[in-house]
């Protein structure tokens, strides 16, 4: 254990709680950048295949400003999801601590019993008042942030998903998989069933 200013730092692991809605919300995360993904495409007007083309490898953050930018010329979209952007905008920047992060240790505030879970990152820390000097940033989150963020995601999702075009997205994607497991599966050649043992001939006496 150690201290700095006060605070307790402790080189322990989460609880298992800490772990399931990290995991939670990670799979949350991932469910909600596909359904931002739906919405974009809709609005720019072509199927999954061309909007694979329009996003390339771009990051949830990207995905999210296209959004932004894609609603202020279609009112309808405006009004669906314009509140919902900087929901999506807050949720990244945990995400990306949680997904990227290097995990330091347990911090415990003066006087606090509730832990602080700290992430070494790859952002550069405030050095305007050192010269000549590097620091990356050390985030800290505590497990109420991390519920609290699965929590809006799936308050969002379930109208994020109501759309009719985000329904035949994600139907067509898995006909299209089902199609191709069928089609597999017609190409494999069949087992072969194991054989019998092969038993010893009778030995001959005398």
């Amino acid at each position: 254990m150690e201290k700095a200013d006060g605070h307790r730092v402790e080189n322990a692991e989460p609880p298992v709680e800490f772990f399931v809605e990290t995991g939670k919300f990670l799979r949350n995360c991932a469910e909600l950048e596909d359904t931002i993904e739906a919405h974009l495409f809709a609005i720019a007007g072509v199927d999954e295949i061309g909007g694979r083309m329009l996003v390339g490898r771009s990051t949830i953050g990207t995905k999210i400003a296209k959004l932004r930018y894609a609603i202020t010329i279609n009112p309808v979209a405006k009004e669906g999801l314009s509140a919902a952007i900087p929901a999506f905008e807050k949720l990244v920047s945990l995400r990306n601590i949680l997904a990227h992060g290097a995990y330091m240790g347990v911090i415990y505030a003066p006087g606090s019993v509730k832990p602080v879970y700290a992430f070494h990152t790859s952002k550069d820390g405030d050095t305007s008042d050192q010269e000549n000097t590097m620091t990356t940033l050390v985030e800290t989150v505590p497990l109420s942030q991390i519920k609290a963020g699965n929590e809006i995601i799936e308050g969002l999702l379930p109208f994020l998903r109501a759309f009719g075009f985000v329904q035949e997205m994600r139907e067509e994607r898995l006909q299209q998989f089902l199609t191709n497991l069928r089609a597999r599966q017609r190409t494999q050649p069949p087992k072969q069933k194991k054989s019998d043992k092969k038993r010893r001939p009778p030995s001959s006496e005398g």
